[in-house]
């Protein structure tokens, strides 16, 4: 089953990156409860972003992509505790990292 939260906020916010790049964001080890809503989206939506999950965004103030991370919980029966990966660094059985790239792909433009 799930534990409650063990922690880890991110509160909502944007970006204003606007530099016309992308977010690439990598999400390796525990499950964060994940949060987004564009301007065009009715109403936020919140997803568990487990460990492997990708999630690509526009970051500009244009794009106004509101995002953030509602908290950290620690499942048993998946994530990164029972793959390879996880077993090689234990430290993703216990912990969630947020690997954010910004990407530009040809002039920008």
């Amino acid at each position: 089953g799930t534990s409650p939260f063990i922690g880890g906020c991110f509160p909502p916010h944007i970006d204003h990156c606007n530099d016309k790049s992308w977010v690439v964001l990598f999400s390796l080890g525990c499950t964060a409860i994940f949060q987004i809503k564009s301007r065009d989206m009715e109403e936020r939506k919140t997803f568990e972003m487990k460990s492997g999950d990708v999630l690509v965004f526009d970051p500009s103030s244009e794009a106004g992509v509101t995002h953030g991370v509602d908290g950290i919980v620690e499942d048993e029966n998946s994530g990164a505790k029972w793959s390879k990966f996880g077993n090689k660094f234990e430290v993703l059985g216990r912990s969630r990292f947020g690997v954010q790239c910004r990407v530009f792909w040809g002039d920008g433009g």
